[in-house]
């Protein structure tokens, strides 16, 4: 079956919902809604390597068949009684010299460079940063809509002249980057995993 979430991106966040669909998406439904069991999706979800990637699918799981019981296609949810992996809570921070082999390292990254300096700069979420609009900044303010944010409120933070720099217009519509496919992700992610094989051998020689 092809899996959506249909209406409920109206109560939820754009992002979140699209998320969701390509989460639902990756999984190899094949029946209908009302076939589908909580044996089925045991199976499906057991296929799946990496812990954090198994809770994602089972959350999108459990919102796309509580939606389906509302809808009447159900009465059940095959998703329940599956228990997400517990992960511990990620205590360590990135040091100053860190952030400055990133920072230093991302400078010949284009675009997807630019988003991780505003990360650094701003503390804001990823997909926040990527979806920035001109309309946003007011004079020295970054001002997020509650559509945007993850909490679904309105978001005000100042900006400095180094934010300014970054904020590299793309000319692409209204956006100040294109889509995260287009702007050298994929050799940024390179240049982090030798940075992080920098650091551990400079680690070992201390």
């Amino acid at each position: 079956m092809v899996l959506s979430i249909g209406s409920t991106s109206k109560a939820r966040r754009k992002s979140t919902a699209n998320a969701y669909k390509g989460l639902l998406n990756r999984l190899p439904f094949e029946d209908q809604v009302t076939a589908s069991t909580h044996e089925e999706v045991a199976r499906k979800l057991r296929r799946i390597t990496t812990q954090g990637a198994y809770n994602h699918h089972l959350v999108a799981l459990k919102v796309f068949f509580n939606w389906c019981i509302k809808r009447r296609y159900r009465t059940d949810n095959p998703a329940l009684g599956l228990s997400k992996f517990a992960r511990p809570k990620k205590k360590r921070i990135l040091s100053d010299d860190e952030l400055k082999a990133i920072w230093q390292a991302y400078d010949k990254c284009g675009t997807f460079g630019a988003i991780v300096k505003l990360l650094i700069l701003t503390g804001q979420r990823r997909n926040e940063i990527a979806a920035l609009e001109h309309s946003y900044v007011k004079g020295d303010l970054l001002c997020l809509p509650p559509e945007l944010t993850k909490n679904g409120r309105a978001h005000v933070l100042p900006i400095c002249s180094v934010d300014k720099e970054q904020l590299v217009c793309a000319q692409i519509e209204h956006l100040f980057f294109t889509s995260l496919s287009d702007t050298g992700q994929e050799y940024a992610i390179l240049r982090l995993v030798e940075i992080q094989k920098e650091l551990r051998q400079s680690e070992r020689c201390h």
